[in-house]
């Protein structure tokens, strides 16, 4: 899957592929959660601002967004900011992305992104006198709600920068705040894809354009250095040729039928990620990922398993 950071990412892998490729560090991601508060003329309004780090500078612009569907949580795309407040953002009206009131919206910093809390309190206040010369009011609620993010900030960032976590931490909207636990499942999927990115894995692509389009903005820019890395590096004998993302999908479709398209999106993913890089125990693998996914659930199904284990050699005989 082609980036869409910028290529500069790139440049400080220069060296030996393959040595970097151990040698990346990894980064810290900081999650910021909130929600789609109101839709005006397809622009919408989320509960996350500069207090958040969100910026219309790219490539600090951007929220992945997420719509619960039959008790599921189904990516739908990507939202640019339009205008940041203190607490809050006005997004760019989308032709793809139709946002509706209570989406989730989310976006990830890495450790490097983060200041000490007196230089972001500076940095912050220096842009709010600016802004509010301009403006005639500021909302009493806003402003507790500012103030509620930077303490946040200032008690949480010294066990940010010393956790050794791929995540370390939260700075949520006023909708998320202290309740990221309600996402668990759906942010275990996320963080086994990241981890699968990482790796050199190119087979995101098969659960479908709305991940393929979301994921990037939670990826963090040392996972898109160290992905392009492993492309870098010379063929290697394990990873072969698979079959196409349609055949795939279109596999699964007839095999789970029965299934939401979501799940399909998963069994999908799965499949293309083992046909990367076959396994001899392909059971164990599978029931493992499945309980790592937004739906854990599937792991204790042995009938799952056993229709991907059928499906996976049929798909290999066909090649």
């Amino acid at each position: 899957m082609k980036s869409v950071f910028p290529i500069f990412f790139a440049f400080i892998l220069a060296g030996s592929a393959s040595a970097q490729r151990v040698n990346l560090e990894r980064s810290g991601l900081l999650y910021s959660i909130g929600t789609v508060e109101r839709v005006r003329f397809g622009s919408a309004m989320i509960d996350m601002g500069e207090s958040h780090a969100l910026s219309v500078a790219p490539p600090y612009d951007k929220v992945a967004v997420f719509r619960v569907t039959r008790d599921q949580y189904v990516p739908i795309g990507v939202l640019q900011t339009e205008a940041t407040y203190e607490t809050f953002s006005q997004m760019r009206p989308s032709t793809s992305v139709k946002a509706q009131p209570g989406d989730v919206v989310m976006f990830v910093r890495e450790l490097s992104d983060v200041t000490t809390p007196d230089r972001f309190h500076r940095s912050f206040l220096r842009r709010q006198i600016l802004k509010r010369r301009k403006e005639t009011g500021y909302s009493s609620i806003r402003r507790v709600s500012t103030a509620n993010v930077l303490r946040e900030y200032s008690l949480n960032y010294g066990d940010w920068t010393q956790s050794e976590a791929n995540v370390v931490g939260f700075l949520n909207g006023d909708s998320y705040r202290g309740k990221e636990h309600n996402l668990a499942e759906l942010l275990q999927y996320i963080e086994m894809i990241r981890n699968d990115y990482r790796a050199g894995h190119n087979s995101l692509s098969a659960a479908g354009r709305h991940w393929q389009k979301t994921m990037p903005v939670l990826f963090g820019r040392t996972v898109i250095a160290q992905h392009a890395a492993s492309q870098s590096e010379e063929d290697d004998p394990t990873v072969r040729p698979r079959p196409a993302d349609r055949e795939i999908q279109r596999a699964v479709s007839e095999a789970f039928f029965d299934r939401t398209s979501e799940e399909r999106n998963l069994l999908s993913y799965l499949t293309a990620t083992l046909m990367e890089n076959p396994l001899q125990t392909e059971a164990v693998w599978l029931r493992h990922r499945l309980q790592q996914s937004q739906f854990p659930e599937l792991g204790q199904e042995r009938v799952i398993v056993a229709l991907m284990e059928r499906m996976l050699l049929k798909l290999n005989a066909e090649e």
